[in-house]
């Protein structure tokens, strides 16, 4: 027999029955109604919040840290990318892929690997300003900005054609006044042919300038630069001097190797002919003495040591022709190499490059080729234009005095001329075909491999 329960467990027992059966109650109809609730769609995205701000590459570095421009790109990190104003600014670094070809890559990966690349001007295509420039503007220089309303270039472009005019005439009065043996003689002439530079630097610009549309078009790049390159050229010469005739040309073959190492310039070139007994051994060392922002900007020295050596019966058709076999050569040069869309904004993926000096034959040699005609010293004078018309092409007309050459100038104060167009099917090698025309012509095809 239980116990009877007192008056206080009474009254609490009374209190908690009804409390527990209302929560029983409440709990009932919330299962109910979970059960019967559908569930969530699987594929319901989150509201969308703000964007996601871009890493910053240069998080945790000192915002005006040094960047080393001697380093190749490639090895530049992404922060130095996203600081040099270029195809690189603002593009995450990825791997490059180096078989693919060079039509198939992007504007920062073309930088990476070392091509010259200008950014992006806004500037209207004219054929017709084009033409003006072509035409009327081989006369005077800057027509063509002229006639597009850029007054301030065309001005400038006048005032250089009329700074190599006078150059010109200065020297042309230097020569007939003087002997030819005389020193001024070359003086003379080095003002007509610096003369004749300034006046196609302008005429180029004016041209390509006014006429080139960059609006909403990807540049193209004007070289591979900081690069190893072996050469191999075979050439055809025509040259009474030589008696190579249409009916006997000349064959030679040519093997070169040029480094550019940064500061430093290096090239070795051999030029043997197929038949006769001539041959040519040349070694090259430049110094870049001043770097530009970019690669193609610079001003360097060179210095080359030349020796030729041929049999002289094969050399018969000059009387002046001596018993000398062999010829050893020094040249020194001051070369300045400059990307004129540093000049002419509206003008990009043109690269002038300029070499003037002098060399000296060691046995007085004519041309320092044949010996027996010219004093020992002789100038150099060298200008080249490297255009882009597609990623893959490039074309390149030239000039050169010199009296080394195996083609020699034209008359005794205006040198040779010449053309080559450059092909790059794959990235690294190079295809190329050129005539240059002096006191002959001489046609070249030429292989490279650049890495």
């Amino acid at each position: 027999m239980s116990a009877p329960r007192t008056p206080r467990r009474a009254a609490a027992g009374a209190v908690v029955g009804p409390l527990v059966a209302l929560l029983l109650c409440l709990h009932a109809p919330a299962a109910a109604v979970a059960q019967d609730a559908p569930p969530p769609a699987p594929d319901a995205e989150p509201e969308p919040g703000p964007p996601a701000e871009p890493a910053d590459p240069c998080a945790g570095q000192p915002p005006d840290a040094p960047i080393d421009f001697d380093k190749p790109r490639t090895e530049l990190t992404a922060c130095e990318l996203s600081r040099i104003d270029g195809p690189c600014k603002g593009v995450p670094v990825t791997a490059i892929d180096r078989d693919q070809p060079l039509a198939a890559m992007d504007p920062c990966a073309l930088w990476r690997l070392g091509f010259q690349w200008e950014g992006y001007k806004a500037h209207d295509p004219s054929v017709v300003a084009g033409l003006v420039a072509a035409v009327p503007g081989l006369v005077f220089n800057g027509l063509g900005h002229f006639y597009q309303g850029n007054r301030w270039v065309g001005w400038r472009l006048l005032g250089t054609e009329g700074v190599g005019l006078g150059l010109i005439a200065a020297g042309i009065l230097t020569v007939a006044a003087v002997d030819e043996s005389s020193a001024f003689d070359d003086v003379g002439i080095f003002g007509i042919n610096l003369g004749g530079v300034l006046i196609s630097s302008a005429y180029v610009m004016d041209v390509i300038g006014s006429s080139k549309a960059t609006k909403d078009t990807l540049p193209a790049p004007t070289g591979l630069l900081d690069t190893t390159r072996p050469r191999l050229a075979f050439q055809t010469l025509l040259s009474d001097e030589f008696d190579c005739t249409l009916a006997h040309p000349c064959h030679f073959l040519e093997l070169a190797l040029d480094a550019d190492l940064g500061f430093f310039v290096l090239g070795l070139h051999t030029l043997q002919h197929v038949l006769r007994d001539y041959a040519e051994y040349t070694a090259e060392l430049g110094l870049k003495l001043r770097q530009g922002r970019e690669e193609s900007d610079y001003l360097a020295w060179f210095f080359t040591l030349e020796n030729a050596s041929f049999d002289r019966k094969n050399f018969t058709v000059l009387p002046s022709v001596t018993e000398q076999t062999a010829i050893l050569r020094f040249e020194t040069t001051a070369r300045l190499s400059l990307n004129l869309g540093q000049i002419l904004e509206s003008l990009d993926n043109v690269v002038d490059v300029v070499s003037m000096g002098i060399g000296f034959a060691g046995d007085a040699g004519y041309r320092a080729a044949v010996p027996g005609k010219r004093t020992r010293g002789y100038l150099i004078v060298e200008q080249q234009f490297l255009i882009n018309v597609h990623p893959d092409v490039m074309i390149r007309p030239h000039y050169i005095y010199s009296e080394s050459e195996l083609v020699g100038p034209i008359a005794r104060t205006i040198g040779a001329f010449g053309a080559d167009v450059l092909w790059t099917p794959w990235r690294g090698l190079g295809l190329e075909a050129g005539v240059l025309v002096g006191s002959g012509e001489l046609f070249s095809l030429n292989a490279t491999w650049d890495f």
